[in-house]
C-alpha cells in the first residue's frame, strides 16, 4: 500500500484561517510543517506524543507573533525511535492533531 506524501487540512473549517500541511508521512529524517495563515496569530505550540500517550518532544516548536502568510518549520526526527506518534499543534485557540509514522533508513 502507498503512504501519502502531503496531508493538508483546514485547522478551523469555520474561519479557514489556517491551512496545515504535514509531510512526508511516514517520515525518515526530517518532517516539514507548512502553515498558511490568512491572519496574524499570537502563539504556536507543537508537542509530539508516542503511541502510549507519553510526551516524546515537549514544546518541540514554540513561536510567537506569527504574521499571516506561509511559514515552514523543519523538524529533525532522525534520532527518534521508529513508531507511531501524534503531533499536537495549538495555534491560538485552535487545535490540530496528526498521526505520524517515523521510520529508519
Amino acid at each position: 500500500f502507498d503512504y501519502s506524501k502531503i496531508v493538508s487540512v483546514n485547522i478551523d473549517s469555520q474561519s479557514k484561517d489556517i491551512k496545515v500541511s504535514v509531510y512526508p508521512n511516514p517520515v525518515v529524517n526530517e518532517l516539514t510543517i507548512d502553515l498558511d495563515l490568512t491572519r496574524d496569530m499570537d502563539e504556536l505550540n507543537i508537542n509530539l506524543y508516542d503511541a502510549a500517550g507519553r510526551i516524546a518532544k515537549k514544546d518541540w516548536i514554540i513561536d510567537y507573533d506569527i504574521r499571516s502568510g506561509r511559514k515552514l518549520y523543519k523538524l529533525d526526527v532522525a534520532n527518534m525511535p521508529e513508531g507511531v506518534y501524534t503531533l499536537k499543534m495549538k495555534i491560538d485557540e485552535l487545535s490540530y492533531n496528526k498521526k505520524l509514522i517515523i521510520l529508519k533508513n
